[in-house]
Formats: C-alpha cells, structure tokens, sequence
C-alpha cells in the first residue's frame, strides 16, 4: 500500500489522508513532511491544505509530478515557512519551467540550508536560473542535482564557472 509520512509521529494511508485532514485541526504542527507517489488530486488538496502551515522545518516530496501550478503553491508554503531547513524534491518531474519556479524560491529564501533536486528533468537553462539564483543565496550549503540527465557538459561548464565565486555552497552532488 501507498502511504504518505507525516513526521512527528504520524503515518497515514494516502487513500486516507482527505479524511485525515478533515479531522484534525492541527496542520500547523506538523514540522516535517514526507509525501510520496501520490495521484493528482491527493497531492493538491495537501499543498493547498499546508498554505496553513507556519512550523515546517523539512519538505519531502518523492516520486510525484510537480507542475507548474503544484510548485508555485509549494513555493507559497516555503515563504510562510521561515524555519525550513530542508527541502527535497525527487523524482518530480521538475523541468525548464519548474527551475524557474525554483529559483525563484532559492532567491526568495534565507532559510534552506539544503536542496535536493535529484532526478528530474532539470535542463542547462533551468541549471543556470538555479545557479543565478544561488547568487543571492548564502544559506543554502548543500545542492544535489544528481541524475538530471538533461544536464549536459556544457551545463556542467557553466555551474564550474558560476561557482567559482560562490563562498556559501559547502557541497555539490552531480553523479548520475
């Protein structure tokens, strides 16, 4: 069975998670979360649901499919979050269009200390608006950009010139 995580000691079946959020009061004190592989809808009605949430210190969202209009909520979610720590986002389908959304948020945040973006479909342009981002960014230490296999050499030449500079970035994961 499908299950979503939310931490702070609470597991919940995703196909029962509507009903969860229907009976509690208490989406603001959740502090980490953890979603993955949820259908369309599911994944929806908690970000919009997380909107509340102001004590989120860890975002966790696997193996979904984040378009445009899912990371412009979740975007939303990190600014009224300002003790967020750690957002990863794997596996969901990030592409040209979701780096700039994400950059956005890198630009906007002085709060992410780490950023996992690994396996999605990350291009050079979006690669260059996460790196441009970076520049305005010294909070984040650790970026992980693994297997975005639309990163090519020349991607990969640009971020080795961009982060010539960059004082902040204690660690890098590029692998494949």
């Amino acid at each position: 069975m499908n299950y979503s995580y939310l931490k702070n000691r609470i597991r919940i079946p995703t196909i029962n998670f509507r009903n969860y959020m229907e009976e509690t009061q208490n989406i603001e004190d959740i502090k980490v979360l953890y979603i993955e592989n949820l259908v369309f809808n599911q994944l929806n009605n908690i970000l919009n649901n997380l909107l509340k949430n102001s004590s989120l210190v860890e975002i966790n969202i696997r193996d979904n499919e984040l378009d445009e209009y899912k990371l412009r909520l979740l975007s939303q979610i990190v600014d009224n979050n300002p003790n967020l720590k750690k957002l990863s986002l794997i596996n969901d389908s990030i592409n040209e269009i979701g780096s700039k959304i994400i950059a956005n948020i890198i630009s906007n945040n002085k709060s992410i200390t780490d950023l996992n973006l690994t396996r999605n479909l990350i291009n050079n342009q979006g690669l260059a608006d996460i790196l441009n981002a970076l520049d305005n960014n010294c909070t984040i230490e650790h970026l992980s950009l693994a297997s975005n296999i639309n990163i090519t050499f020349e991607g990969i030449e640009y971020l080795v010139k961009n982060l010539s500079d960059n004082q902040c970035l204690l660690k890098i994961v590029l692998g494949g």
